[in-house]
């Protein structure tokens, strides 16, 4: 079977996933951007981390926040600080109840209805 370079470039190269549901961001984007600052500073002095999930959840005005980060890859590698805000914020400003994506060998989850 051959594959033509239409087909190789419909591939995607990243999941992205909005939820449809459940308690929306709260209306504090000052709170929100800060708790994805300090969620990112968190993972990046965690050093290496494991393949798997890393979890933290924050409290942002009266709202519990989990956020996700998953090592996808089969070994320890670190994340740096700008690459994990931007793409927790993607989960924030991209979607009204958090969101759930992948890019590279990173899975990113903010849910404001973890708790």
């Amino acid at each position: 079977m051959k594959y033509s370079l239409l087909t190789v470039a419909l591939l995607p190269l990243a999941y992205a996933g909005c939820y449809t549901g459940g308690e929306a961001w709260p209306d504090n984007k000052p709170a929100i951007t800060k708790a994805i600052a300090k969620t990112s500073e968190f993972f990046v002095r965690q050093g290496p981390l494991s393949p798997g999930e890393h979890e933290l959840t924050q409290k942002v005005d009266g709202v519990c926040v989990q956020f996700i980060l998953d090592n996808l890859q089969e070994k320890p590698a670190k994340v740096t600080e700008q690459y994990a805000v931007n793409h927790f914020s993607n989960e924030y400003t991209g979607c009204e109840y958090g969101g759930d994506s992948s890019y590279d060998n990173w899975r990113f989850v903010a849910d404001p209805n973890a708790c």
